[in-house]
């Protein structure tokens, strides 16, 4: 078992929280409230304003991450609960899963791009539209309405459901998939993001989560 000291659960750090109901797991957001000797203690989670609490010994899974590192599964059993305002689980963690970031957080994804998007080549820039179809915090799959090249730089202005504005991105072209004929898209293609902001890549993890977190409870993963 990996020690606690080693995982991301340090007090304040969001995780996701799933909890066996009836016959499904249901998934809640919540955060860490501090860590005792071989317990993490998280904040009960809310629904409609009153505390989600699971019986006591119950198995429960959480997700945590680190931006720069990986995510994290920790199965783990409520051995404590604490009636503070707003009450608190005791989790005693069993068993940790490491999964490098790039695997866990790339989810597919139909976003369009505002606005236009400038090509960085050899020759001139160029305004185009992307079609995002995944995205994960070290890069994307997209159509483009320009033919691009391996090896070109794209500033991208990537929306992101639930946050106001776009986020101004680098991206280079590292693979083309397909050229494609049909109107209005000329290519399908990947690309690796370059040098994105922490507080950005914060929002990109947050969103991607979001997203694994509706298809857990959707039963499609």
């Amino acid at each position: 078992m990996t020690a606690l000291e080693r995982l991301p659960v340090d007090q304040g750090q969001q995780v996701v929280l799933g909890i066996s109901q009836e016959t499904e797991v249901r998934w809640f957001r919540t955060r860490v409230a501090g860590r005792e000797s071989d317990l993490v203690w998280l904040d009960a989670p809310l629904e409609n304003g009153s505390p989600i609490i699971p019986r006591a010994g119950a198995d429960v899974v959480v997700h945590t991450w680190r931006s720069t590192d990986a995510y994290y599964t920790l199965h783990s059993e409520l051995l404590a609960i604490d009636d503070s305002d707003p009450p608190r689980l005791g989790l005693r963690v069993r068993e940790t899963e490491r999964v490098q970031r790039r695997e866990y957080f790339r989810v597919e994804v139909s976003l369009d791009t505002e606005g236009s998007v400038v090509i960085e080549s050899a020759s001139e820039e160029q305004s185009l539209e992307l079609s995002l179809r995944d995205l994960s915090t070290s890069g994307m799959r997209a159509l483009s309405t320009v033919l691009l090249l391996g090896g070109e730089e794209l500033r991208v202005k990537l929306p992101l459901p639930g946050e106001s504005g776009s986020f101004d991105l680098r991206a280079k072209v590292i693979r083309i998939i397909a050229d494609i004929e049909q109107s209005p898209y000329a290519c399908h293609f990947g690309a690796q993001f370059i040098d994105v902001p922490p507080g950005v890549r914060e929002r990109m993890i947050r969103f991607t989560l979001g997203v694994q977190q509706e298809r857990l409870r959707l039963g499609q993963v």
